[in-house]
């Protein structure tokens, strides 16, 4: 089991979403929004992440096995409870990253 995440959109969509969890594999997430809502969905790439509740930061870092490499651009709805984090991606949780601009992000 490890932190992870995947963008994934409603077919026919031009926005994505951010799913992450505690999970094996990513199709992990994947499946089980799948299950839950009834609906398929295209991925956009995944990786790994870090939640820093004390600094407020939440990491992207790395790539997915599944499903390659993150598409941030496609990520354009994020969870409610991660409002006030300040995103950040990185190729290695050991090299600095960018911080993402969440202006024209939804939260859900």
């Amino acid at each position: 089991m490890a932190h992870k995440f995947v963008i994934i959109s409603l077919p026919g969509a031009r926005e994505g979403m951010l799913l992450y969890g505690n999970v094996g594999q990513h199709r992990e997430l994947v499946e089980e929004f799948e299950q839950r809502t009834g609906q398929y969905v295209r991925v956009h790439g995944g990786g790994f992440y870090h939640q820093n509740e004390k600094d407020r930061i939440f990491t992207l870092y790395g790539h997915s096995g599944d499903y390659g490499s993150p598409q941030l651009g496609w990520m354009n709805s994020i969870p409610s409870n991660l409002k006030g984090y300040r995103f950040v991606f990185t190729t290695s949780l050991n090299l600095p990253g960018n911080e993402l601009d969440l202006e024209n992000v939804r939260w859900f």
